[in-house]
């Protein structure tokens, strides 16, 4: 298989892969609370970083990005992500998360977890809690409970996500 068809191929099964772990939101049951969390939201949360990382170690920096704008778009579209310009302040923080991934991969994969999850939770707290955007979002989106779930949890959420990518990412690797 050629080297441009192979990354489309494998961009785009990330991409399902995404999209069906965002419907995995439909499932009855998902929608139980623990705390201020919804079911869904941790273990999709978990399983939408794990695709991130895998996307990227498997197909570069751009494939990605793409699944990130991918899933992004479909979490806006049924409801999780609640503004568009929330999806924005996402994107940029996925964006940092997989650059900083990307860039340093190939040294050490570790710190490149730990460094990429944590710059994701340094930038979206930022941006939700002391940055321009609480002031973009209305008022309803500018509670303590948002500025809480995009908090340190999303810091446990990259870095789940990043452990189970490398658990899986040889042989989903290997597999496409």
């Amino acid at each position: 298989m050629r080297k441009n068809t192979k990354y489309a191929a494998r961009t785009v099964l990330f991409c399902l892969l995404a999209v069906a772990l965002q419907l995995l939101r439909r499932v009855p049951g998902f929608d139980a609370r623990v705390g201020l969390f919804v079911v869904s939201t941790i273990v999709i949360g978990v399983l939408i970083n794990m695709t991130l990382y895998g996307a990227v170690s498997a197909t570069g920096l751009l494939g990605g990005l793409i699944v990130s704008l991918v899933s992004l778009a479909f979490a806006l579209w049924q409801g999780p992500v609640p503004d568009w310009r929330f999806a924005l302040v996402l994107f940029g923080a996925n964006a940092a998360q997989l650059l900083i991934f990307w860039l340093m991969l190939r040294q050490n994969r570790a710190a490149a977890l730990l460094i990429s999850a944590t710059a994701k939770y340094v930038i979206l707290y930022s941006l939700v809690s002391f940055g321009l955007f609480p002031k973009l979002l209305p008022a309803s989106l500018r509670t303590a409970s948002v500025r809480f779930v995009y908090g340190w949890p999303q810091l446990v959420f990259a870095l789940a996500g990043g452990a189970l990518a490398v658990l899986f990412g040889r042989l989903l690797k290997k597999a496409i």
